[in-house]
């Protein structure tokens, strides 16, 4: 009876134990929505959707500039050095790779993918992170059909309906979690028959002069 006991008592800690781990889990996730995404698409301005309509299309002269015409190489020059910057620094830091071979104010690591794509190396054979590489993507091709939406902390932050801080940004990298989003997001495109770089570019605009 005393060993059926312990047995028993083991069995109810591990259950508990695996409960907890399974909540954290679960707590760990950001949950959002498609109708978070439409309700900033619809209450976006006439000119926040004419500036987030053109958002990429503008990127993408940007990237032929850069590249000197070169599309791929500028549009991987920008993606490479996008990461934690802002628009107009990420800008900055292209055209200075371009001309000096490396950007002051980034990283190594960017530094150095950077320098393997204005070698001559492929950007998706250089460019890793799903939100950089589909940054690339948008650049190259801002009206293509096949798209998937840039994730980055304003996006999620549309899509879950509250301001992520950037100490919530691993959690994209949950099984799923950045899948779960651009999911959304091309689901709210087809809901507005807009492509999905109009539809994250517009809220993104919307969203971020919002707060």
């Amino acid at each position: 009876m005393t060993v059926n006991a312990n047995r028993i008592n083991t069995l109810e800690v591990l259950e508990n134990v695996e409960a907890v781990a399974v909540e954290k889990v679960r707590g760990a996730r950001i949950v959002g929505s498609v109708q978070n995404i439409l309700d900033v698409f619809d209450t976006a301005t006439q000119r926040q959707v004419a500036d987030g309509v053109s958002w990429y299309s503008v990127a993408h002269e940007i990237a032929l500039d850069v590249g000197d015409g070169n599309l791929e190489l500028g549009a991987g020059l920008l993606a490479a050095l996008s990461p934690q910057v802002d628009w107009a620094a990420n800008i900055a830091a292209a055209y200075e790779i371009k001309l000096h071979g490396y950007a002051k104010k980034q990283t190594y690591t960017n530094n150095e993918k950077a320098k393997r794509i204005l070698a001559g190396e492929k950007p998706l054979d250089v460019l890793g992170g799903k939100k950089v590489r589909a940054f690339y993507e948008a650049i190259r091709n801002p009206h293509g059909t096949f798209q998937t939406a840039v994730i980055d902390r304003h996006a999620v932050s549309v899509w879950a309906g509250y301001s992520l801080a950037k100490s919530e940004l691993p959690k994209l990298q949950l099984k799923g979690q950045y899948e779960t989003v651009a999911s959304d997001y091309a689901e709210a495109a087809s809901l507005r028959n807009v492509t999905v770089h109009t539809m994250q570019s517009v809220t993104w605009v919307a969203w971020r002069e919002s707060k």
